[in-house]
């Protein structure tokens, strides 16, 4: 796992603000609740759980709503919501606000602008780690090698 700072201080702010990029498997499930101690520790006033939902995750879900094959079908955005929620409360309970956000976009360029509206101090994105050293971060979060919004917390 690697901790960014983007503009360190002797004196540290508090992260009052955490957005959690969320992705339902089981290691991102672990990297939620090790947020989620880290939050209890900074006393942070909100964390948000986010998944982006894309107009091509909106057209994939109106293609595969015709599917009979029994397939996994992509998500509607209500059905997207739901799941947020659902991988929210499995983490178990805590003392930390969370707000569960699906927020809409053409790109994963959203979720840097959902970052910068809440005046984030902390985005945390799950990776999981593989063989491979040289994996390279999702494509729908790629967007973060090219604009951090913010200090950046990779847990692998």
């Amino acid at each position: 796992s690697v901790m960014l700072f983007t503009k360190p201080e002797t004196e540290p702010r508090p992260l009052r603000r955490i957005v959690f990029m969320a992705d339902y498997s089981e290691h991102a499930q672990r990297a939620l609740k090790s947020t989620l101690h880290l939050a209890e520790a900074e006393d942070c006033e909100k964390l948000y759980a986010i998944r982006v939902y894309t107009t091509f995750d909106e057209a994939r879900a109106a293609i595969s709503a015709e599917n009979s094959d029994g397939s996994l079908r992509a998500r509607t955005f209500e059905e997207e919501e739901k799941a947020l929620e659902e991988f929210i409360l499995a983490a178990g309970q805590t003392n930390v606000p969370i707000e569960a956000r699906c927020v809409r976009g053409n790109t994963g360029f959203a979720a840097s602008d959902f970052v910068q509206s809440v005046d984030a101090q902390l985005l945390v994105v799950p990776i999981h780690p593989s063989d491979d050293s040289r994996e390279r971060l999702p494509n729908h979060i790629a967007w973060i090698t090219d604009v951090i919004p913010c200090n950046l917390w990779v847990i692998r």
